[in-house]
């Protein structure tokens, strides 16, 4: 027996046409998007960048100025939330205009001191430190839910061959390392590297510490600090270096430049994300600002007023609540108006503002500063 089914005819295009409708507009463009980023973009994801200032566009406390001083073991703020370190020889750090195309900024690392043959017990890097808050989605702490993350950055040295990045958590006592190359001197390089979730170990959840990254520059064969144990995570956290590192310090005036970090979620980098300058300043500000422009001298700061004629109290609240209560510091003199006089800082500080006394008599009036290189600090950084 034959059976024979006869079709209507129909226009393929309308039909292919009738299937995109279901799925919305939206819809369309993701199935049409040809990268990662063009399907986050799409979608509205949000932000994804785990750094804060990748872009080196933020620095508070140097401006465009060489760090005062240099770098040692513990540290100096480069631009806001990286820090650079050394031990042997001499190095210091600036915010640099030497970016690749797409960035304004970058972080620049320079040696002032060679240090060749390396000290055997010396070590150099810089150093970031990822808040609790930001990174609880990453699951780090739960064996079986941990989620793998990928960093990505822009990177420009002198000296060619291999560096390193370090994962460690915060009580050092699991450490990630991974190698990469720098294949040309002075040309600007993108490199990424991949995180696999850890299987042991305590991260930060709250306001503490999750985790922190290092980028080693050179590490002497010494320090205790180098490892063999590449691309998984080993119970040591204080391995800073691996073997065969380049000699970044072997000659003065070197330089690594750096800028575009970005850790995310997952296996695929996407594009760096670029977010308004007032962004990324206000998240900076959460653990480090500074209360005086530096522009001009008798800048209006604080207004006061008198009680019983023994001192006068002022007080302002900060623009962006702080991590922490943070440490209050007063860098110059401050005057009273109408008594002119100079006062002793007494302060009261609490993370979404400060007041401070000064030791004066008078009436109701406003504390200034003397000069232009004369503020208020408050300090939460981790």
């Amino acid at each position: 027996m034959t059976v024979r089914v006869n079709k209507p005819e129909f226009n393929l295009r309308e039909k292919l046409t009738e299937l995109e409708r279901p799925i919305g507009l939206k819809g369309s463009e993701l199935m049409r998007a040809e990268t990662t980023q063009e399907a986050r973009d799409f979608i509205g994801a949000g932000r994804k960048n785990l750094v804060i200032n990748g872009d080196m566009r933020v620095s508070q406390r140097n401006g465009d100025n060489y760090t005062v001083g240099n770098f040692g073991s513990s540290g100096l703020f480069i631009v806001d939330r990286f820090r650079g370190y050394n031990t042997n020889g001499v190095a210091r750090g600036v915010q640099s205009t030497n970016s690749p195309f797409g960035f304004s900024h970058s972080l620049k690392y320079e040696v002032t001191t060679a240090n060749s043959p390396r000290t055997s017990t010396a070590w150099s890097g810089i150093y970031y430190i990822i808040e609790g808050y930001d990174a609880t989605h990453l699951k780090w702490n739960s064996v079986s839910a941990g989620k793998p993350a990928i960093l990505s950055f822009w990177v420009r040295s002198s000296v060619v061959g291999k560096y390193s990045v370090h994962v460690r958590d915060p009580g050092a006592t699991r450490s990630f390392a991974v190698p990469y190359f720098i294949n040309e001197p002075d040309i600007w390089e993108h490199k990424k590297i991949t995180i696999i979730p850890p299987n042991s170990g305590t991260f930060g959840t709250s306001n503490d510490m999750a985790f922190s990254l290092f980028w080693s520059l050179e590490m002497g064969s010494n320090t205790g600090h180098n490892t063999t144990s590449l691309g998984y995570w080993e119970t040591n956290g204080n391995k800073f270096g691996v073997e065969g590192m380049a000699p970044f310090f072997s000659t003065a005036g070197n330089a690594f430049y750096m800028t575009g970090v970005q850790l995310e979620v997952g296996k695929n980098a996407t594009e760096f994300e670029h977010c308004s300058y007032g962004e990324e300043l206000a998240l900076c500000k959460r653990y480090y600002q500074r209360m005086g422009d530096g522009s001009a001298s008798n800048e209006i700061t604080l207004g006061g007023y008198s009680v019983s004629g023994i001192g006068i109290y002022h007080s302002i609240s900060l623009p962006v609540e702080m991590r922490v209560v943070p440490t209050l510091s007063q860098v110059g003199t401050f005057y009273t108006v109408r008594t002119n006089q100079p006062g002793s800082l007494n302060g009261h500080v609490g993370r979404k503002g400060f007041g401070v006394a000064h030791t004066t008599t008078g009436t109701g009036s406003f504390l200034i500063a003397s000069s232009a290189s004369n503020y208020f600090v408050l300090d939460a950084e981790l």
